[in-house]
This record gives structure tokens, sequence and C-alpha cells, in this order.
């Protein structure tokens, strides 16, 4: 599905088109070249996205028990 009918369809539902305002910028032919809508939840305070998983592990321990790493080549 491309953009525009994703826009469309964005539009026409009233619970997503209410929260928040999508502004679209055209080239000189009309197709639409950027796509912009301000975030609806606010900024952390501290930290980065690179500790958002060590922050939901450390409040819910239970839910998120599931870990993996490589393992070396021509190791077990």
């Amino acid at each position: 599905m491309g953009v525009r009918k994703d826009l469309k369809r964005a539009k026409q539902r009233s619970d997503l088109a209410s929260r928040a305002r999508t502004e679209t910028v055209r080239g000189a032919d009309g197709t639409i070249r950027e796509a912009r809508t301000p975030p609806l939840a606010p900024r952390p305070t501290t930290g980065s996205t690179a500790d958002l998983p060590f922050t939901n592990a450390a409040e819910a321990p239970a839910r998120w028990s599931c870990a993996g790493r490589r393992r070396p080549a021509g190791g077990r």
C-alpha cells in the first residue's frame, strides 16, 4: 500500500484524524514528497531509546524474561 492510500485511510478514521494533524509537502507535479505528524507521546525526560529495553525489563521482569545471544562461529 502506498503512502497516499495510507494517508487517505488515516484521514477517514476520525479516531486517528482528531489526535494529530498530518502535514504534507507536495512536489511541483503534485506528488507527496514528505509527510509529518507531531509525536503523540512526550519525549523521555531521561535516557535514550537505547535504554528502553532495560527500563521495560526492570519495570516488568516477568513479561520480558526472554533473552538470547549469538553463538560464536563454530562454538556451542
